[in-house]
């Protein structure tokens, strides 16, 4: 209960803020925001759990993604603030089209002054997003230098600007430009850990390890001709999968060819799997491919009836010239 109270501030919080990043129209308000919206974004996956390995992925990736687009857009202020501080233009000055781009300096006393309280509730609010923010660290110290660079470091920088006053020495451009690029390099590390899944990045030793599995599989059952190809990815922290096209030799056109073919799959299938789970796979896909066992017998089909080699049905393909054959024969009767 107490997740989605938080999480309900954290709501109405980006909403305010963002209605205050219009009328403020400050480069560094617009930091703040962003980190704001980053954990509104993030707190999804925690506050509604889903059994979803695709959800966690979305909601992780786009809340960083979210962020730096936001920082993105408001980095061309801060470039054109330090452009007009260039020119020797004050930061309330309007331009020629009529647009009037107010810094924080040139921000009446009343805004100001409610620009530091909001400021304040957003750090006392986000000394609490640990219960709803989740980021990706391999250990406690890491998770708390992104807590304290991302969440904390902002909002304090602001209230410290606007407590002592530091726009009225044209410093704000400057300490946004800073602050941006600081916090840019924390996201993109932060998320950098995903680029694995969104990727689907084979594990370490995984291509080594099942090409081990696949020869020994072979040795224990000699209708497995080999493997076509093979897929490993992890998929999600401790989640891998793999697919595998596997090749299985049909035997001879007797009586009972299907059921052996099949019977053969079936353990193959069995034993692959089971070792490839043992091996630390989490899911295991493998797809039949039914090769003839002497290929220079091409009568000896798995098709149900000779006619499917005339409509190439199924896994049955005959040789040119006996297929052009077939199609005369076939002609020449109708």
């Amino acid at each position: 209960m107490l997740r989605y109270i938080i999480l309900f501030c954290f709501v109405l919080l980006t909403l305010t803020e963002y209605l205050a990043s219009i009328c403020f129209h400050s480069a560094l308000f617009n930091i703040v925001f962003a980190m704001t919206l980053m954990c509104v974004v993030n707190s999804v996956e925690v506050c509604i759990p889903k059994q979803n390995m695709a959800f966690s992925i979305l909601t992780r990736v786009s809340a960083p993604i979210v962020a730096i687009a936001w920082l993105f857009i408001n980095l061309s202020h801060i470039f054109e603030a330090i452009t007009d501080l260039g020119h020797g233009e004050s930061g309330n000055s309007s331009d020629d089209h009529g647009h009037s781009h107010e810094h924080v300096d040139g921000i009446c006393g009343l805004a100001l002054e409610n620009q530091f309280y909001l400021t304040c509730i957003d750090f006392v609010c986000k000394l609490v997003s640990p219960v709803i923010v989740s980021f990706q660290a391999a250990s406690v110290l890491r998770y708390t230098i992104r807590y304290i660079a991302l969440l904390i470091l902002p909002p304090i920088i602001a209230i410290a600007c606007l407590k002592y006053d530091l726009t009225e020495y044209r410093a704000e451009p400057f300490i946004c430009l800073f602050l941006t690029i600081f916090v840019g390099i924390v996201l993109f590390v932060d998320s950098k850990p995903y680029s694995k899944y969104l990727l689907l990045k084979t594990p370490p030793s995984a291509e080594a390890d099942m090409s081990s599995i696949i020869e020994r599989t072979k040795l224990q059952h000699p209708q497995l001709k080999g493997v076509s190809h093979f897929h490993t990815y992890e998929c999600w922290p401790n989640r891998i999968e793999v697919i595998m096209d596997v090749m299985i030799r049909k035997p001879d056109n007797d009586e009972s060819h299907v059921l052996n073919t099949v019977d053969s799959f079936n353990k193959i299938r069995d034993a692959l799997t089971k070792d490839i789970i043992d091996w630390g796979a989490n899911e295991v896909i493998i797809n039949p491919q039914f090769l003839d066992d002497d290929e220079s017998q091409q009568n000896a089909s798995i098709c149900v009836a000779r006619s499917c080699h005339f409509f190439d049905q199924g896994c049955c393909k005959l040789p040119n010239d006996e297929a052009k054959h077939d199609d005369h024969d076939h002609t020449s009767s109708v």
